[in-house]
């Protein structure tokens, strides 16, 4: 198995708690790395569900997204191709996917 090429040498010097750490430390550098892609574009694009019978589609929080979408049309656009998401354009900073982000939970719509 490809796997054994990395991991047993990798365990042979640490063992299981020290892959822990790194792995997680591996995950957290990709996040960081992904959203900064994203935000040098100035999107932050929302995934949802694939499953058009999923009760998310029937949830508050589905209608509060459509909510945000629908009063911010210039920004948001739904999109179904590969898979279905919201894209938020202008998006330049941390600290606007959080003010959009609570917008939407809180419901507001400007």
């Amino acid at each position: 198995h490809g796997y054994n090429i990395i991991l047993r040498p990798f365990f042979s010097f640490f063992d299981y708690r020290d892959f822990k750490i790194t792995n997680q430390a591996i995950q957290f550098v990709l996040i960081v790395i992904l959203i900064l892609l994203m935000l040098k574009q100035g999107l932050m694009i929302c995934h949802l569900v694939s499953n058009n019978d999923s009760l998310y589609y029937q949830s508050e929080a589905f209608g509060k997204l459509i909510h945000y979408a629908s009063w911010h049309p210039r920004d948001c656009q739904l999109r179904d191709e590969k898979r279905r998401s919201l894209v938020i354009k202008n998006v330049k900073t941390i600290a606007d996917a959080l003010r959009i982000l609570t917008e939407i939970k809180e419901g507001e719509s400007m």
